[in-house]
């Protein structure tokens, strides 16, 4: 029988939750204001957290009209977990693509052109994908949370060792160290990247 935290980490945004809270002087702290604008999710996750006691909110001030979420001593060993695994890295890791992505995405679709620094963008964000598996490969799985079953698709990219399960998965269940994936173009075919290479091995007047 699945428990409340099995099934409360398998819901969009509770790992960017516990993330974002952190322990106090947490590191991951400081991209906060992008966790609460790039998913939505998240706060749709804090009574949930609550109500399984991953999260306590104590009201700072005397009226009890402000309140501080923090985390309880279980969602601090899910917390040390999610270091453990490199997550909080990928999540941050995965704020900063995103806008990267988004800038070439302008930049492409404005100039029609620059596809070398296109194509580029595909070999670096599979670089960094597989870094990423690698990262949670060689920790240890148990500290991702007591009881936690890893998603599928993780489980078949990091037995397969391939990224190819995170990127076609249509789950949306998965969370943060995939949602970085989710947002990814499909990667070009090897024929496409030899055409565009053959038709611009010797320049074009227009400069594409």
């Amino acid at each position: 029988m699945e428990s409340q935290l099995e099934k409360f980490f398998t819901k969009e945004g509770s790992i960017g939750l516990i993330l974002a809270i952190g322990p106090d002087g947490a590191r991951f702290k400081e991209i906060k204001p992008q966790v609460a604008v790039s998913h939505d999710t998240v706060s749709n996750r804090i009574d949930e957290a609550r109500n399984i006691d991953l999260v306590n909110t104590e009201p700072t001030s005397d009226v009890g009209t402000t309140f501080r979420n923090t985390l309880s001593e279980a969602g601090l060993v899910c917390y040390s977990g999610m270091v453990e695994l490199g997550l909080d890295k990928a999540h941050a890791e995965y704020v900063d693509a995103i806008k990267k992505y988004n800038n070439l995405s302008e930049e492409y679709t404005d100039k029609a052109g620059d596809k070398r620094q296109w194509f580029n963008w595909f070999v670096e964000s599979d670089a960094l994908a597989n870094s990423l598996l690698d990262n949670a490969e060689n920790s240890t799985f148990q500290r991702y949370a007591p009881g936690m079953i890893l998603p599928e698709p993780l489980q078949d990219a990091l037995s397969r060792g391939s990224i190819e399960p995170l990127l076609t998965s249509e789950s949306d269940d998965i969370d943060i160290l995939l949602w970085k994936f989710m947002y990814y173009p499909p990667k070009p075919d090897q024929e496409d990247i030899e055409e565009f290479d053959s038709e611009n091995s010797g320049g074009s007047a227009d400069g594409i």
